[in-house]
């Protein structure tokens, strides 16, 4: 047997999907560095490098396809094929395709990983068919392939690694299977023509793990589409039995304009709903309490089932909810020093400061023109100038 380095027992070299065999000049030094050192040349002849090389794991017994770069006086070889098993064993692994003129790769369902860096740059790779035998695609293993145009999914694939697709400038729409639940950092960053993700689950899309805003696909574009069965999300509605949304769930999906979750959600991540500018309506189908232990405040209208949040929000350790039925609960730990509820002063009539707050500041609570009632915990031990300037209607003080 040959032996490359630490990778394994050479195999065989492989001919490309047309037929024609790469060459292999220089086996016989035993010191070929996974394929990227010149093969040396014999007779004025060039010996070039291979095109699909497999090897075997001498501890595992794994095999894995490599490809190498091909010499500028050989002709570009664009197209290649993985095969399902070589010398009677299957090929498991992808790695190191470092051929810059591959434009198509047909890949076998023996395959299960696609290491990292396994495409990484290759500027001409327009194609890939990722069979539902694949369970894994490694970190930066498609990333810098600025001529991809279009990359399938089948189910069965589970993790997408970091910045596997980074700065895929050509990827248009990408179908997620349901299969998957781990996508880490920044896999899709910087994919500026990702206009459209297709998904065939939505309680499976938001119990993903992003790991991060830009592993979310739909980070990339304004109006990025999000479509289920084809069919634009606009109106989203989770499905019964669903316990979390993720974290970056819809981050910066701009064309959702309702919600509606249901109580079986018991938590959902942070900023699940962040850069979504058009969302206009959050139905809950819980209590007001349940939400805000479940979802810190985000300034969104969110319809529960006894009672309304018109607004919501925080300044530094001090959070404020706004009711419809006229109720402002403040809580948090600190003093009141920013007055964000201004647009509600004619719905308020009601105000619950939690315990903890210690401080009510210059013209907190002025101009609740409709306020009748305020409860003051015994943590406070300060009020500001004209704190109750204008509550003409103030009828009872809790303290």
């Amino acid at each position: 047997p040959i032996t490359v380095n630490q990778d394994g027992e050479l195999l065989q070299y492989m001919k490309d999907v047309d037929g024609n065999y790469g060459w292999f000049g220089g086996a016989e030094s035993e010191a070929i560095d996974e394929f990227y050192a010149e093969t040396p040349q014999d007779g004025g002849y060039g010996m070039g490098y291979p095109k699909v090389v497999y090897l075997r794991k001498p501890d595992s017994g794994e095999v894995t396809a490599h490809i190498g770069v091909t010499r500028q006086y050989q002709d570009p070889i664009n197209h290649a094929k993985i095969e399902e098993e070589v010398d009677g064993m299957p090929v498991t692994r992808i790695r190191d395709f470092t051929n810059r003129d591959m434009e198509y790769v047909d890949i076998t369902d023996s395959v299960t990983i696609i290491e990292g860096v396994a495409f990484y740059d290759n500027v001409r790779l327009k194609k890939v068919e990722v069979p539902g035998s694949v369970r894994h695609i490694g970190d930066i293993a498609f990333s810098d392939c600025l001529s991809l145009e279009k990359i399938t999914f089948e189910e069965g694939l589970e993790t997408i690694g970091e910045t596997a697709f980074y700065s895929c400038d050509t990827l248009s729409d990408i179908t997620i299977p349901a299969s998957v639940h781990t996508i880490g950092n920044n896999a899709f960053y910087y994919c500026k023509n990702l206009k459209r993700v297709d998904i065939q689950d939505l309680g499976a899309w938001v119990g993903i793990n992003f790991a991060n805003a830009g592993a979310n696909p739909l980070f990339n574009s304004d109006y990025s589409e999000l479509r289920l069965d084809s069919w634009v999300q606009e109106y989203v509605e989770i499905p019964e039995g669903t316990t979390s949304i993720g974290a970056y769930a819809f981050y910066n999906y701009d064309l959702l304009r309702e919600i509606t979750i249901p109580a079986s959600v018991q938590s959902i991540g942070v900023q699940a709903f962040d850069g979504c500018d058009n969302l206009e309506t959050i139905n809950f189908r819980d209590t007001t309490d349940r939400w805000l232990d479940m979802y810190r405040p985000n300034n969104r209208k969110v319809v529960c089932t006894d009672d309304t949040i018109l607004s919501s929000g925080n300044s530094s350790e001090v959070t404020y909810v706004v009711m419809e039925s006229g109720l402002l609960r403040i809580g948090g730990i600190g003093p009141i020093t920013n007055k964000q509820w201004s647009n509600y002063n004619e719905v308020i009539t009601r105000v619950e400061i939690g315990s903890g707050i210690t401080e009510i500041g210059d013209y907190t609570f002025a101009y609740l023109r409709n306020l009748t009632s305020l409860s003051i915990p015994d943590t406070v031990t300060s009020i500001g100038n004209n704190a109750f300037s204008e509550c003409l209607a103030l009828e009872s003080v809790f303290i």
